[in-house]
Parts: C-alpha cells; structure tokens; sequence
C-alpha cells in the first residue's frame, strides 16, 4: 500500500476519527513500513504524536492502535511529517533495486524497512534492507 493511500485509509476509519475528536492536537509525525520479500507480508503503521506520546495506527485486517510514552531525549523531538509523499513506497523499492543493481549486490532483497520523517527540514524515506545471509 502507497504512504497517501494509508493516510487516507487511516484517517477515513471510524477509530481514527473518533481518536482524533478527542484528541485533536494529534499530528502525524512517523510512517513505518517493513516490507518482508520472503514471507510476502507487509506491515504499516502511522505514529500520531501527541505530547509525550505516540498513537500508532496499524493496518492489518482492520486498523488497531497502539499508545506509547515517547522516549525523552534533551534537545531531541519528533519532526511532524507531511500527508502527503512524492516518492511512495514501491518507487522506493524500485530506486532500492536499481541501486542494488548498479553496485552490483547480487544478493536477494529479503527485507526492506523504510520510514517517513523530516531529517534537516526535508521529508525523507530511511531505508534499511536486509539482504540474504543477515547482510544490510
């Protein structure tokens, strides 16, 4: 599923909007993928922070939440991301394989994390994979 498209889905649900009634200071600060090539699953979530806390709505059969304490680090604070990428998710795989194929790593693609977040004022994706053998 595309980052937009999650977004959309996400904030259209009934939990969502209920949540977001009751707490509407509630920002989208972080987008999380893992997309697992072996098993063919894929995980979503959105973190909402709010205050001290992060909301994470996951995306499954249905759409489930999760509230947790954000770690307190001086100086350190979540960047609110954008709704909307110019990027999505699977332009990202295809920019990832490309590079792959460019530098010659012959090893397969078995896990690709990847996070939407401002990094020095720009939107971002950070991506993390995970080749055959536990290489990165």
């Amino acid at each position: 599923m595309s980052f937009n498209a999650l977004v959309e889905e996400v904030e259209n649900s009934d939990i969502f909007k209920k949540f977001i009634i009751n707490n509407p200071d509630a920002r989208l600060g972080i987008g999380f993928f893992v997309m697992d090539f072996q098993k063919n699953e894929h995980t979503s979530t959105l973190d909402y922070i709010l205050g001290k806390k992060a909301v994470t709505f996951s995306l499954g059969e249905y759409i489930t939440t999760q509230e947790d304490d954000l770690m307190n680090i001086p100086g350190k604070t979540i960047k609110l991301i954008e709704k909307k990428v110019d990027i999505d998710l699977d332009e990202v795989e295809a920019i990832v394989r490309e590079t792959m194929r460019e530098e010659r790593i012959n090893s397969e693609l078995e896990k690709m994390i990847a996070i939407v977040q401002k990094y020095e004022g720009k939107q971002v994706w950070n991506v993390t994979c995970l080749l055959r053998g536990l290489r990165m």
